[in-house]
C-alpha cells in the first residue's frame, strides 16, 4: 500500500491581502488539491502522513486570526516566497499530468481529476 500524504498550507494572492488555509491529500492515486486561482501561491506548508494529526492541525490553524497566520508564515518563510515546489502533492500531480477541474465550495476550489 502506498503512503498517504496530507498537506496543510496557507496560500495568498500577490498583494498578501487574502490568506486562505487549504488542505491537500493524496491516497494511492486519488488527489484532492485546493487552489482557488492561478495567481495564488503557497507561502506555508506542513506535511503529515497521519490523517488525524492533519485534521487536528487544520482545526487548530483555522482558529487563527490573520496576525497569527502571518506570524506562522514569517517563521518558515520570512519573505513570503512561493513554496509551490515544496508541495509533494502538486509535484506528483504535475508528473502524472492529470486534467483538473475546479469546483468551488465555501470560497475554496477543490481540484479533482476528470
Amino acid at each position: 500500500m502506498k503512503a498517504e500524504i496530507y498537506e496543510i498550507a496557507i496560500i495568498t494572492d500577490s498583494n498578501r491581502s487574502d490568506l486562505r488555509v487549504v488542505c491537500n491529500w493524496k491516497k494511492e492515486n486519488n488527489f484532492s488539491f485546493e487552489s482557488p486561482l492561478k495567481t495564488y501561491r503557497y507561502v506555508w506548508i506542513e506535511h503529515f502522513q497521519d490523517v488525524e494529526k492533519a485534521e487536528i492541525q487544520l482545526k487548530h490553524i483555522h482558529t487563527f486570526a490573520r496576525i497569527q497566520l502571518e506570524k506562522v508564515i514569517r517563521r518558515q518563510n520570512p519573505n513570503w516566497l512561493s513554496l509551490c515546489d515544496k508541495s509533494i502533492i502538486r509535484q506528483e500531480m504535475e508528473l502524472k499530468r492529470h486534467t483538473f477541474h475546479s469546483y468551488y465550495l465555501n470560497d475554496s476550489a477543490f481540484m479533482i481529476s476528470a
